[in-house]
């Protein structure tokens, strides 16, 4: 399964998009996450990613250049 993520990842929005993937971890866990399509991030953003890398063990690919901006800036890796 491939989770879909909305193009904008901010303050705004992390906290439903968290919850989404709660409610559905048995589905998603261990599935890929393309991240080409998304066009604006915060700090939030990335921390979401963070947690869905780590507590649902999904895949990072094709990160978009904003998420790479901020992950280098954060100097963390998000690709597996």
């Amino acid at each position: 399964m491939t989770f879909i993520l909305p193009s904008e990842l901010t303050k705004h929005n992390v906290t439903e998009c968290l919850n989404i993937a709660k409610s559905k971890a048995a589905e998603i866990k261990n599935s890929q996450l393309n991240l080409k399509s998304i066009t604006k991030i915060d700090s939030a953003g990335i921390a979401l990613l963070l947690e869905l890398k780590n507590k649902f063990h999904i895949v990072l690919h094709d990160p978009s250049p904003i998420i790479m901006k901020l992950a280098d800036l954060y100097q963390i890796k998000l690709e597996s």
